[in-house]
């Protein structure tokens, strides 16, 4: 068993966000490249900081196509009006809001300086 296997941030599972990028995107290709090295090393984060990443993503994924929407970049009136609907419908708390919105901005290559998932 190599080290990788032994750390737990590698036993998590990402959502397959392979449908959920938008194909004009510009910046597709470099963001597709950073999310393969992502896999491949998981940008150093700990493995409750990646539970928080990928349960954010997986929600924001599933209302993008509810809503038949790409989630991938992000735009910001979507994304607010996704904040509206969970603190209306399911009374999520400003700070946890505040907190889902810190998660979809994440680095996930370890790079503060670069955001995986800019908000447009």
């Amino acid at each position: 068993m190599d080290q990788k296997e032994k750390l737990s941030r590698f036993k998590l599972n990402f959502p397959d966000l392979t449908d959920s990028f938008n194909p004009d995107w510009t910046s597709l290709s470099t963001v597709l490249t950073h999310l393969r090295e992502f896999e491949e090393n998981r940008g150093g984060l700990s493995a409750h900081t990646l539970k928080m990443l990928a349960f954010v993503i997986r929600k924001w994924d599933v209302y993008c196509k509810s809503r038949e929407a790409y989630s991938f970049p992000i735009y910001a009136p979507v994304l607010l009006t996704w904040f509206k609907e969970l603190k209306l419908s399911q009374n999520i708390k400003i700070n946890t809001l505040k907190q889902y919105r810190a998660q979809l901005r994440i680095s996930v290559i370890g790079d503060r300086s670069f955001r995986f998932i800019p908000i447009t």
